[in-house]
């Protein structure tokens, strides 16, 4: 066997058990759903287009069942995240939370009541959110959605 063809296959498995726990290191942690407990709320994550992922500054994976869940846990723990990934809620690909498009409607039913979904595209999100009465938002407005109390009561009554 040639010194490349050996530096390949220890290169390709190094890659295979990196997968295996937890994700690429700069990308989403794997989550196994059904088995997964969410960072904030320990419930199963086990809906991928609702789901929430996280690495924090020192490379932590953090993996949770909603969006808003994603939010608290940042709030009440200060940590320092360094990147953040959801999931389109109608592909159920990962996408960069910094460039997502959050919707948020009271008619969207949502883990932990949240009424928040992302997108990866603009035209998409526009056409959910007037489907759903919803509003469209970038990931920074969506702290001040939380600190004003409109993500804990999004599916109670208009």
């Amino acid at each position: 066997m040639t010194r490349d063809a050996v530096f390949a296959i220890g290169f390709t498995a190094a890659l295979a058990a990196g997968g295996c726990a937890g994700g690429v290191p700069d990308g989403p942690p794997a989550i196994r759903y059904g088995e997964a407990a969410c960072e904030a709320c320990r419930m199963l994550v086990s809906e991928p287009r609702f789901a929430a992922a996280a690495r924090a500054s020192d490379g932590e994976p953090l993996v949770f069942d909603s969006i808003g869940c994603l939010l608290r846990y940042e709030q009440a723990r200060a940590v320092v995240v360094r990147h953040r990934w959801v999931h389109d809620y109608e592909t159920g690909q990962w996408v960069d939370a910094a460039e997502a498009w959050f919707v948020h409607s009271r008619d969207l039913m949502t883990p932990m009541g949240d009424g928040v979904v992302a997108l990866a595209d603009q035209a998409r999100a526009e056409a959910l959110a007037a489907g759903h009465r919803g509003r469209i938002l970038r990931f920074g407005a969506l702290p001040r959605l939380l600190e004003g109390g409109m993500m804990e009561t999004a599916q109670e009554g208009p």
